[in-house]
């Protein structure tokens, strides 16, 4: 199968330092996928993949995830991924690294051994119509990722970026759904074996699972004249899971549905 490499390359340029970023490998499967040759793991067991933008269209991506070539039973041949020679991921973390929001509106799928996909992007993240399979947990944030000095995830640092689940919905009916954001609108479904919904400015222990809240106050307007949620469930959203956790991190702010 035809690949090539998609690659945008940044250049950040602070006085003595620089940083380079380039995109994964990608290329459109006959079955109109994205398929992304996600990197190798680290020592951790995590992929680390940096993007200029991260977008699901109606086609849907695939995060090949496998080493080996495949033969899926809804999309036919899909080869092997070459980053993965010595073995498959159990964490695929996905960060944008511009200024781009991402939009989500098709499915998300993990190509061979079954990984956590988190998708990390603290200009707002849309999810409508998005899907994941084959995850154990899909995890959206608007936070910073925390990297432990081994490579592993160590937590998840949230100071703003908006989280919309749109009319259509997310499904991650099979794993468990994590969503993290400064703010968080739940306008359409979200379906889920297990979800934490956290909103507000706080850190979240990827471990434990334990919320440390930074406080941020609501001003008396905010709170009386033109109140503000941290997380607004509209009359046409809501979540179907075994167990929901909810929880508004600012003072003054909180849940309405």
């Amino acid at each position: 199968m035809f690949k090539f490499k998609a690659s945008y390359v940044a250049l950040a340029a602070v006085l003595t330092s620089s940083v380079v970023y380039a995109d994964p490998t990608s290329y459109t499967h006959s079955s109109g996928a994205t398929v992304i040759d996600i990197e190798k793991p680290n020592a951790a067991g995590v992929s680390h993949n940096l993007y200029r933008d991260f977008n699901v269209g109606a086609n849907g991506t695939i995060l090949n995830n496998s080493g080996d070539d495949v033969s899926h039973s809804t999309f036919g041949n899909i080869a092997r991924n070459n980053n993965l020679t010595a073995g498959s991921t159990s964490v695929i973390l996905n960060e944008v690294t511009s200024k781009n929001a991402s939009s989500l509106k098709g499915f998300i799928e993990v190509n061979g051994q079954k990984a956590d996909v988190v998708i990390a992007n603290p200009n707002g993240i849309t999810c409508s119509g998005c899907s994941f399979v084959n995850t154990n947990k899909a995890i959206l944030t608007t936070g910073k990722v925390n990297m432990t000095d081994d490579g592993a995830i160590g937590s998840y640092t949230v100071t703003g970026g908006t989280l919309t689940i749109g009319e259509n919905g997310m499904n991650a009916a099979n794993g468990y759904a994590v969503l993290l954001a400064d703010a968080i609108n739940i306008n359409g479904k979200v379906q889920a074996n297990n979800a934490l919904v956290s909103a507000g400015n706080f850190t979240m222990d990827n471990s434990s699972g334990s919320v440390t809240s930074a406080g941020k106050k609501a001003t008396l307007i905010q709170m009386t004249v033109n109140p503000q949620y941290s997380i607004d469930v509209s009359s046409l959203g809501g979540i179907e899971a075994n167990s929901i956790s909810m929880v508004g991190n600012n003072i003054g702010f909180g849940v309405r549905n």
